[in-house]
């Protein structure tokens, strides 16, 4: 009876153990994941929440057109100013910004017969205008100034706090004086099935906003609203994400207890045609962010979809399938040799040529297993390996192996745990263990499971030990946690203060005069205070793909000095171009910033960077000249590629690599590329900027090769900007990672 319920036995012991790895291993896998699509959501959420900054920023931008006084702006100048400004252009996802005035009942008729005759802006005036719909309200809210027109003319004239909940935030916004969000809505001049929603905020007839509730209640002679169709809104703040299926919704005002969300408060589904993530909101698979937007509190529900990866890393299956198919093998091993014994003690120790060649056949399999298989006695002599154990420790065959002992085969480390570990099995412990394993050139991490072999008596005869590589896993495993690690050192050194701008000088060779200036990084260690260089921080950065995260940083910064008249130069670098996602965002930021301040913005791109994807260069180069900036080609002559293929970019200047300023008086093979590389700049019309200029006579030397600008420490070392950053850098820090 032994020889078929001991081969049961290892097969249930075996299948438990790799159910436990197996799940184990599927947790992992699911926190990583969910991690993957968390990040992807908090992304999300802070895209429409930097939207809506924008806005609000606007909003603002229009409240001195009617503050003190709301008959000061004409309809006409309200619409040459939007114009002017291009708002639209500048914030997609508006459907329509307007004055909404404070109509006293009584005075309903004047008010009508005003508009009907107001032809400033259209030459004819509005003769069917009336105020809609018709209210025994004391006070009417009237959209009167409404851009654009077409499209809007339903909402022209109509008083949106004829609904209760427009009026409840009117009533809101008056009182706070800041934006403030409808509920969703369904918008008068609706002409699909999209919700809707309204940012208002109020103007006062006074000089400034007033700074009691009460006088602001009493002072409210307008409101500037924002109109927007949700669904247009988000297409235009996050595009399109094939990763994840976004679900927003609306829980109710910020300062408030979160409601339930409910299908009744559903902003938007970007898949409709799918399952609704409420069925499974508090389940794996599903991961949430809450965002404030004009005082109401959002819900973002994300579920993944394939192009995001999750669900698919195979490992869980993998382990199980190898894990059950040993489990059977090993079950198998024990049935043929129990059974073995079995009828050896029957038939006195005859073997029929079937069972020979049947043990022959099982034995082949286990040789070919990718995990190192081994079985050894109570002697430590091994009866049986496969080619895998002989490849791990020392390259032998498997007869070499086959008959020696543990002590000639395995390592003294290995040795000793394996000592240790059958001693465990003798008291009844099971053993399963990771061990790190010196192989060849390196070492290799291990899951080593061990189990006992047991004879007729139920007594331990021989110990079975299983041996899985897991390196892979392991570096995956730790390449992420490093990658973290750098993120939220990053992210933490930015929201401290700790990520720093240095500027060095850029200056005119023949007048002296400095002319712009390069924005450097560096990075305040959080624990010795001490300033770390780029080459103690950025390379890392560059391994673990975060370099856009310091980019979108320092060009926020270099907006906001561009905004204070300062002319200024600021690297960007190759993952920050080629990710879609981050360069909407500074695309986004430059937009808005206007060509006042862009004009006054250079971005440096290295030769390097261009060459591995011209069209991807040329494409940026395109857009930032598009915006009003320039771009310059950055160490140039160290990429080994020709003006050739370069030329094509659009460029102001080649800054020439200071490993050939640095040497060329006395190395005539560098002062003849510097050469080259002025003669090449003048021929297409471009400007070239001499890097690393530390001496007088350097100087000297490139004025009279024609070079046009320097920076090097002859002028100034990088030193420290303290100006602090405003509504740049902020808006370039709320944008995702891509």
């Amino acid at each position: 009876m032994a020889y078929v319920l001991l081969p049961a036995l290892v097969v249930v012991a075996g299948l438990v153990a790799t159910a436990i790895v197996s799940v184990v291993l599927r947790n992992q896998v699911q926190d990583v994941e969910q991690g993957h699509l968390q990040s992807a959501t908090e992304r999300a959420a802070e895209r429409i929440e930097a939207r809506f900054d924008l806005y609000s920023e606007q909003l603002f931008g229009l409240r001195p057109l009617f503050e003190g006084d709301p008959h000061r702006t004409t309809r006409a100048e309200f619409q040459v100013w939007l114009q002017a400004a291009g708002v639209f252009e500048r914030l997609p996802g508006i459907q329509a910004l307007s004055f909404v005035r404070v109509v006293a009942s009584a005075d309903r008729d004047t008010f009508e017969a005003a508009v009907r005759q107001d032809n400033s802006a259209n030459g004819i005036g509005y003769p069917e205008f009336e105020v809609n719909p018709d209210s025994e309200a004391s006070r009417l809210f009237v959209v009167d100034f409404i851009e654009p027109m077409e499209g809007n003319k339903a909402a022209f004239g109509f008083d949106i706090g004829s609904t209760p909940n427009r009026l409840k935030a009117i009533e809101t916004a008056r009182d706070s004086g800041y934006p403030t969000a409808t509920a969703p809505i369904t918008l008068v001049q609706e002409t699909e099935e999209q919700k809707g929603i309204l940012l208002l905020l109020g103007v006062y007839d006074t000089p400034s906003v007033p700074t009691t509730e009460e006088v602001r209640r009493s002072s409210l002679s307008g409101l500037i609203s924002a109109v927007f169709r949700i669904d247009d809104m988000l297409a235009g703040a996050l595009g399109a994400d094939p990763r994840v299926i976004l679900e927003i919704y609306d829980v109710g005002p910020s300062d408030a207890e979160p409601l339930q969300p409910h299908e009744s408060g559903l902003l938007s589904d970007s898949d409709p045609s799918a399952p609704t993530a409420l069925e499974a909101l508090n389940s794996p698979g599903v991961a949430t962010a809450e965002i404030s937007v004009g005082g109401r509190r959002w819900l973002v529900l994300a579920e993944p979809t394939p192009a995001l990866g999750v669900g698919q890393d195979a490992s869980p299956q993998i382990a199980l399938a190898t894990g059950i198919t040993l489990s059977l093998l090993l079950g198998a091993l024990v049935a043929s040799r129990t059974h073995s014994r079995h009828r050896a003690e029957r038939l006195d120790q005859l073997r029929t040529a079937e069972l020979t060649a049947e043990k022959e056949r099982f034995e082949a399999v286990v040789r070919k297993m990718p995990s190192a298989i081994s079985v050894r006695d109570l002697q430590h002599r091994y009866t049986l390996v496969n080619e895998a154990f002989c490849q791990l420790f020392g390259n032998m065959s498997v007869e070499d192996v086959v008959g020696r002992t543990e002590d000639e085969i395995l390592p003294p480390d290995v040795l000793q745990r394996s000592h240790l570990a059958a001693a465990r099995l003798l008291s009844g412990v099971d053993s399963m263990e990771e061990e790190s394993i010196q192989h060849r050139a390196g070492n290799i991490s291990v899951m080593t499971q061990r189990f006992p072999l047991n004879d007729a008596a139920g007594a331990m005869a021989e110990l079975v030990t299983i041996q899985t590589d897991i390196t892979h896993r392991k570096t995956i495993e730790q390449e992420i946690a490093e990658r973290d690690m750098w993120a939220e050192r990053i992210e933490a050194a930015i929201g401290d203060g700790r990520l720093l701008v240095y500027s060095q000088p850029i200056v005119d060779i023949a007048t002296r005069r400095t002319v712009s200036e390069e924005l450097l990084v560096r990075l305040r260690a959080e624990e010795t205070e001490q300033i770390l260089p780029p080459i103690e921080f950025l390379p890392q950065c560059e391994r673990y793909g975060l370099l856009p995260m310091i980019d979108r940083y320092m060009i926020g910064r270099a907006i906001d000095l561009a905004r204070t008249g300062r002319h200024v130069s600021v690297n960007i670098t190759g993952q920050t171009i080629a990710d879609a996602t981050t360069m909407d965002g500074i695309l986004e930021a430059l937009t808005i910033a206007g060509p006042e301040v862009t004009d006054k913005i250079a971005f440096e791109i290295t030769e390097t960077t261009a060459l591995a994807s011209l069209e991807i260069a040329k494409a940026f180069s395109v857009s930032m000249q598009d915006r009003g900036c320039r771009v310059a080609l950055d160490d140039f002559g160290t990429g080994y590629g020709t003006f050739t293929e370069l030329r094509h970019l659009a460029l102001y200047a080649l800054k020439i690599d200071l490993s050939f300023v640095q040497n060329m008086l006395e190395d005539h093979q560098d002062e003849r590329v510097v050469r080259i590389i002025i003669s090449v700049a003048r021929e297409y019309g471009l400007t070239t900027i001499a890097e690393g200029v530390e001496s007088e006579a350097m100087l000297e030397r490139l004025a009279e090769l024609g070079a046009d600008l320097a920076q090097g420490y002859l002028f100034a070392k990088p030193m420290p900007i303290v100006t602090r950053s405003t509504s740049g850098a902020t808006a370039m820090k709320s944008q995702p990672l891509g």
